[in-house]
C-alpha cells in the first residue's frame, strides 16, 4: 500500500492525517521507519531549521552545512518532500552547492580581473544562494535559509576589500 501511495500521493489526500493518528509511540520496542510518518518529517524539518539558525555562531559553517546535507538530503526523496512538506531539506541542496562555491579561492587582482573571474563562473555562488532563498515560502524557513547564506558569505565578504590591488604610490602620484 505504501508504494502505491508514493507513486501518486495527491490521489490520497486523507492518508497523511490517518498516518498521523496511526503512528505508534517512539518508545516502542520496534521503532517504525521515519519515511512513513509525517510527524517524523516535521520533527526533522524543525531540527534542521534550528541547526541552520545556529550557523550564525558557527566557526565553520561550511563543514556544518555539508554535514547537514549528508544527514537530511535523503529526505528529498521522501513522499513528504513531493507534497511540499520538506522545504528546508530541499533548500539544503542549493546551500550545499553554495558551501562548495565559497570554499573556492576567488583570488586577488584588479577590479577587471575579479570581474572576469566572476563572469566566468563566480556568479554560480550567487545563483545558488538565490535558489536556496527562493525555495522556501514561510518566514521561519526563510529566516533559517537567510542565516545560512549569510554565514557562508560572511568570511568572503570580510576578505573582499583586501582582494583589490591598490596602485603603487608612484603610480598614484603620476595620475595626479
Amino acid at each position: 500500500m505504501w508504494w502505491r501511495y508514493t507513486e501518486a500521493p495527491g490521489r490520497y489526500p486523507n492518508l497523511p492525517d490517518l498516518l498521523e493518528r496511526a503512528r505508534p509511540p517512539k518508545d516502542t520496542l520496534f521503532e517504525p521507519s521515519a519515511p512513513y510518518w509525517p510527524r517524523d518529517n516535521r520533527e526533522e524539518e524543525e531540527r534542521l531549521r534550528e541547526a541552520l539558525l545556529a550557523l550564525t555562531d558557527d566557526p565553520n559553517p561550511v563543514k556544518t552545512l555539508l554535514a547537514l546535507e549528508d544527514e537530511h538530503g535523503e529526505r528529498r526523496s521522501w513522499v513528504w518532500a513531493e507534497l511540499g512538506q520538506s522545504p528546508l531539506a530541499g533548500a539544503l541542496l542549493s546551500l550545499a552547492d553554495l558551501a562548495w562555491a565559497v570554499t573556492r579561492p576567488h583570488g586577488a587582482g584588479t577590479p577587471e580581473e575579479l570581474a572576469s573571474r566572476y563572469t566566468s563562473g563566480g556568479w554560480k555562488a550567487d545563483r545558488t544562494a538565490l535558489e536556496a532563498l527562493s525555495s522556501v515560502e514561510i518566514e521561519k524557513d526563510s529566516a533559517a535559509v537567510r542565516t545560512a547564506v549569510e554565514a557562508l558569505y560572511r568570511p568572503g565578504s570580510k576578505r573582499a576589500p583586501a582582494a583589490f590591488k591598490r596602485p603603487s604610490r608612484a603610480r598614484r602620484c603620476r595620475r595626479l
